[in-house]
């Protein structure tokens, strides 16, 4: 009998010596978490700012892509309307040239005409 009354005086003992371990565990991982917590925090912050740098960085890249889209696009209207002048060009000077080719004849067939016989 005195043995179960010795047993129960260190079972409260040996049970407390087991919260307080257990206590002092929970609390280095809760400390090793809140380490964790930040670490992770702080390299969100980074990825955040980064994020924002490369959407500028996009922005701007996109915003030179519309200028030199637009660059081109003028560019390719000028070399269309210079293929239209030139095509227009190619065409008065046929004409022209078949104007002339007419009249010469018209030019010999008088002269063919007004010869005495």
């Amino acid at each position: 009998r005195a043995d179960v009354e010795i047993e129960q005086l260190h079972t409260p003992r040996l049970e407390r010596k087991q919260s307080i371990s257990t206590l002092k565990r929970l609390e280095a991982s809760l400390a090793e978490t809140r380490t964790a917590l930040q670490l992770a925090t702080q390299a969100r912050d980074k990825v955040q700012m980064q994020l924002a740098g490369a959407q500028l960085q996009v922005g701007g890249l996109q915003k030179q892509l519309e200028a030199m889209q637009s660059e081109h696009l003028s560019d390719l209207q000028k070399a269309g309307q210079a293929v239209a002048a030139s095509e227009l060009a190619a065409q008065r000077a046929y004409t022209v040239t078949q104007e002339k080719v007419a009249l010469d004849e018209l030019v010999y067939w008088r002269r063919e005409c007004q010869k005495p016989r």
